[in-house]
């Protein structure tokens, strides 16, 4: 029998940025290192997400713990938003579970210029090129959006909010609550 003291809900109701992310990886490895049965590593970590997003590299740290990670996650979302870097980090969730009352929303990166040399433009561009191309690719494989709907977001420069009925037909959302 899992042990049912243990609290397996994690809230990431913040930006996604290191305080916030590193909140999660925390409560996630005391998880972990409270188990003591098999049984214990059965019961799936709910991560409850509302969200507007927030730096990638962070997000892409969140990533990498949760599909890495040796307990199952559950993503749900009960209203509210999770959009831009919260979207990848929800789709990462084995159970996906959203509220009619959520909504989604996909956009490219984002970056901030300054002034700096055109040269450092150069390399930053490249970065921020490599990082949607990882973010896309996880996008299309956990769901059912095609690479032509992301691209006539991303080449018209647009924000694409996706209600949670939609988001439940392109597999964003696997279990819609009414």
């Amino acid at each position: 029998m899992a042990n049912k003291r243990l609290n397996r809900t994690i809230y990431m109701f913040d930006d996604i940025k290191t305080n916030s992310v590193l909140r999660c990886i925390n409560a996630m490895q005391s998880i972990l290192e409270e188990c003591n049965s098999d049984e214990d590593l059965k019961e799936p970590i709910r991560l409850v997400i509302n969200s507007s997003g927030g730096d990638v590299y962070d997000g892409l740290a969140l990533i990498g713990h949760l599909t890495t990670y040796p307990i199952q996650v559950d993503t749900i979302a009960l209203g509210g938003r999770v959009m831009s870097m919260a979207l990848p980090i929800f789709l990462c969730g084995e159970q996906r579970t959203a509220t009619r009352y959520t909504t989604f929303m996909y956009h490219s990166s984002a970056w901030d210029p300054g002034y700096t040399k055109i040269e450092i433009h150069r390399q930053e561009i490249k970065e921020v090129e490599r990082l949607d191309t990882m973010i896309d690719d996880l996008i299309l494989e956990r769901t059912k959006i095609k690479p032509k709907m992301i691209s006539t977001y991303r080449e018209n420069n647009k924000e694409w909010y996706i209600p949670a009925d939609q988001a439940f037909k392109l597999d964003i959302v696997n279990n819609l609550l009414q």
